[in-house]
């Protein structure tokens, strides 16, 4: 157990220091969320249309054979994940609640599936049911982690999820698990500071079991997830109560006061069927830019990549050279630190061919729009 703590630090560490390149970036690029959405104030009830106002000055939605319409965020930062810009809560009516730093979180962490598309990335596919967090839950070794649920996953009121958590991981790729040291689950700064590389999931998934529960109460979705009371004890983390509030209008979210103790949400009952059709893809993100300026923008935004992709190589690499100089040295690190090297070559790979794809459609679109 010390080796894992041991681990845990190092880990953590680590990850703190690479990712403290990208921490003002993040901060930059929340600040730049300055389109607000608009002020449509609904009853409990809603369709899908609201979904399709309320996130397109944060996105682009998109038509796609299999999922219908998708919408991909914009202005995410290099390596990010779905359920990591954020800090988990606990409410005993709904268990374990997903607060997002994003403006647009209130629909894409509470409603619908998540997929990592091979054109586009991370991309949102909306549902019906609201949930404190639609995520899959690992625990073990002094590991918590947790990954948005694929499409796999269908709901049914008061029955739960359908299909095993076993054929449903299936459909998770490793990158998506965020894994954290279970007593900094509660961390207000689990992207910058806990998070550990998406890479080194390869290695702490095989310490950890699914502890994924959901419940159906009276068409109310709870996460039960990480057993709280074993967190209490185990890490010795102290939780209050979080009381819930209700706002009517996705504005309100952020105009409502609430105590310290409170926590404001906009869940209405949706409906999939909309008389409004979603803004077309290739909306003008950068309004009266040229054909050369968007080629001095890609140029940036692949040479941004490059070095991301840099600085978590080194931060592996620093990594793996600390272990191997701690005594005593853990059985099979050899063989795990290979399979790091792997897993983050295969996830550069994918991220590089996504940016490629995506600054191509862009390019198209542009082009078609000019004809």
């Amino acid at each position: 157990m010390e080796e894992i703590k041991t681990m845990q630090t190092t880990v953590a560490h680590s990850y703190s220091r690479w990712s403290g390149l990208f921490a003002v970036c993040l901060l930059a690029l929340l600040a730049s969320q300055s389109v607000r959405a608009s002020h449509i104030t609904v009853d409990i009830h809603s369709d899908v249309g609201l979904f399709y106002q309320e996130l397109a000055p944060f996105g682009e939605w998109i038509s796609t054979p299999q999922y219908g319409h998708i919408w991909i965020p914009n202005s995410t930062p290099l390596g990010w994940r779905p359920y990591t810009l954020g800090h988990w809560s606990y409410n005993e009516r709904v268990g374990w609640i997903w607060i997002s730093y994003w403006q647009w979180g209130w629909a894409t962490f509470h409603y619908g599936r998540w997929i990592n598309h091979p054109d586009y990335g991370w991309a949102w596919i909306p549902g019906t049911d609201w949930a404190p967090a639609w995520v899959a839950w690992r625990s073990g070794n002094g590991w918590i982690g947790w990954a948005p649920l694929p499409p796999e996953a269908a709901w049914e009121d008061n029955k739960g999820l359908t299909g095993s958590m076993e054929k449903i991981e299936k459909h998770i790729p490793f990158h998506a698990w965020s894994f954290v040291p279970q007593d900094a689950i509660f961390s207000r700064e689990l992207h910058t500071r806990e998070i550990i590389m998406s890479a080194r999931n390869v290695t702490v998934l095989p310490l950890t079991k699914p502890v994924t529960r959901y419940e159906a109460v009276n068409h109310q979705v709870i996460n039960h997830g990480a057993d709280i009371e074993q967190l209490r004890m185990t890490a010795g983390l102290a939780t209050k109560p979080v009381r819930l509030v209700d706002v009517t209008y996705p504005a309100a979210l952020e105009a409502t006061k609430v105590g310290k103790d409170e926590l404001a949400l906009f869940r209405p009952t949706m409906d999939l069927t909309s008389e409004i059709e979603p803004p077309k893809p290739g909306a003008e993100r950068y309004p009266g830019q040229t054909a050369k300026q968007m080629q001095n923008r890609h140029r940036l935004t692949l040479k941004a990549m490059q070095l991301y992709h840099e600085a978590e190589r080194k931060a592996m690499e620093q990594l793996h050279a600390r272990q191997l100089s701690q005594p005593p040295a853990q059985p099979d690190i050899e063989q795990q630190q290979s399979k790091e090297r792997e897993a983050v070559t295969e996830l550069h790979r994918w991220e590089q061919h996504v940016l490629d794809r995506r600054l191509q459609l862009e390019r198209s679109q542009v082009e078609s729009r000019s004809k």
